[in-house]
């Protein structure tokens, strides 16, 4: 809702063309995931959008650049019996265009999603073996995720003390499974961190559906209904501290975490100064 647009978020249009969407969090990210965006749409033959939220686009930022840093490596997908290679076909009518729609959903897509786990494009950050509450995140709310977890007292070595394990998302559709199942092994519950809809909730949740021992998943909403991250406005650190800091409880006994999140909910409470014209 900045300059001349209305409170809106792109990735449901680009789900609607059936684009993949990658998300970077930074400057540095909108580089490397562009390079890797434009192999990726090489690879499975689909446009590829690029979710750039204002704070990203406004950043002033020292970037690292290079031949060699980013690796592409090839998933080596298999179609229909033999190695993929995504073709194109300008007739758009039938047969033609039927056989093009199976190709999409079964072989484009498909190879989307095999390019991301090849090239890593989503990650678990904080492993914490014998973890049971998990965070996902992507693009610039993960950073507000990491930020918000540093103002609570938990930095990736408390993180891992305290069992609480990090997912981060480069490519928020189509969403790889594998890396869901790979996060959600053991979990108790996860927590879906994003702004507006609950879109990488959505598929969160049906990547898991099916594991008869799956985790608890909430995210616009807590098990019980109520709203527990806003669907409305923009997300900060602040506001996702709150959130997480709810979501913990009795999980993480750090006797400075309420203190933290009382001084948080004080500082969001202050009225704006009042400001005269002379």
């Amino acid at each position: 809702a900045k300059s001349s647009t209305i409170p809106s978020h792109s990735e449901s249009a680009f789900y609607d063309a059936l684009i993949p969407v990658l998300f970077p969090g930074n400057v540095q990210e909108i580089l490397d995931l562009g390079r890797l965006g434009f192999e990726l749409s090489r690879y499975c033959g689909l446009w590829v959008g690029l979710k750039i939220a204002t704070n990203v686009a406004d950043e002033v930022s020292c970037v690292t650049v290079g031949p060699d840093r980013v690796a592409v490596v090839d998933p080596g997908f298999v179609y229909q019996g033999a190695p993929w290679k995504a073709k194109q076909n300008p007739l758009l009518v039938p047969p033609f265009s039927l056989e093009q729609e199976r190709d999409l959903y079964y072989g484009r897509l498909e190879a989307a999603k095999a390019f991301a786990r090849a090239n890593g494009l989503n990650r678990i950050t904080v492993p914490s073996p014998g973890a049971r509450f998990g965070i996902v995140a992507a693009g610039k709310t993960y950073y507000d995720v990491y930020e918000a977890l540093l103002a609570l007292g938990l930095d990736e070595s408390g993180l891992a003390r305290h069992g609480i394990r990090l997912l981060k998302l480069g490519m928020i559709f189509p969403l790889e499974p594998a890396i869901v199942r790979e996060f959600a092994q053991g979990l108790e519950e996860i927590l879906v961190v994003e702004e507006k809809r609950p879109f990488v909730e959505t598929f969160v949740r049906d990547a898991l559906y099916d594991l008869p021992d799956r985790p608890r998943v909430v995210g616009k909403r807590d098990e019980t209904g109520a709203v527990l991250v806003p669907a409305h406005g923009e997300l900060d650190a602040d506001t996702v501290a709150g959130v997480i800091a709810r979501r913990l409880g009795s999980r993480v006994a750090l006797p400075e975490l309420r203190e933290r999140v009382a001084l948080l909910e004080r500082l969001r409470a202050r009225p704006a100064p009042t400001i005269t014209a002379p």
